[in-house]
């Protein structure tokens, strides 16, 4: 081997040993600016959507459609920070913003704000007050809509859902169990009635298997628990879906 040829290999090997041991830091280097520059830009939208709001709410001009837009998008960029009594605290302005809206009729805008807030009173693992809003939404709904509306099917879902994670926070074995018996009641009138909208094949119908799937598990009905988790996996087997089990 000539003395060029070993300064060569020489070279290459002290490269490939410095690359070795740098390549790691920045690695972490990358990484972390990248998750600085995503703090930095929800920073900004947080700054924009707070704007907007303000702007929105301070004008007398501005439509009740411009200031629940404008809640909505800021009360979105708080969640996405975890603030999420900030967030609550808005969709619950936006609730009494859209009551009233509407007389004797179907009220969509309240439905949604009260949407809203139940899924922020979720984040903040309040499901008594989440269970609220679910249930008024629920009777909203079988009051001003037909009775097959696949929307109150959703209602009966996360108001069975409520009452399962309501249950898991009991103590006694007595609460628990009575928690469990409705949630699996609301559940199981959410099946019905997407399958009675043909939906029994559908996404939702599979996410609302799943929820029995637990309850009846809980409830220590193995056969029906089986049942549902059979139906569940065959729906999600049939549209591709690639789910982890509860």
């Amino acid at each position: 081997m000539t003395a060029t040829v070993f300064k060569i290999l020489l070279l290459v090997a002290v490269f490939v040993a410095v690359l070795s041991a740098t390549y790691p830091k920045q690695h972490a280097a990358i990484e972390e600016e990248k998750a600085n520059n995503y703090d930095n830009t929800l920073m900004r939208e947080v700054l924009r959507t707070q704007k907007n709001y303000q702007d929105a709410t301070n004008n007398p001009a501005s439509s009740t459609d411009q200031r629940l837009a404008a809640g909505n998008a800021y009360a979105a960029t708080l969640s996405s920070q975890q603030r999420f009594e900030e967030a609550a605290k808005i969709y619950q302005d936006q609730l009494a913003l859209t009551w009233g809206l509407v007389n004797n009729a179907y009220n969509q805008k309240w439905a949604d704000a009260n949407m809203h807030l139940a899924g922020a009173h979720r984040n903040l693992d309040n499901q008594p007050a989440a269970l609220v809003c679910y249930d008024s939404v629920l009777k909203h709904d079988q009051e001003f809509l037909p009775a097959n509306d696949p929307r109150i099917a959703r209602d009966l879902n996360n108001v069975g859902l409520m009452h399962y994670l309501i249950a898991t926070g009991k103590a006694e074995p007595a609460d628990r169990k009575n928690e469990f018996k409705t949630s699996r009641d609301y559940l199981e009138q959410a099946l019905a009635l997407l399958e009675k909208n043909n939906q029994g094949s559908s996404a939702k119908a599979a996410a609302t298997l799943w929820n029995l799937v637990l309850t009846c598990r809980d409830l220590d009905d193995k056969n029906a628990s089986q049942n549902y988790k059979l139906r569940a996996q065959a729906i999600d087997k049939s549209l591709n879906r690639v789910c982890r089990e509860p």
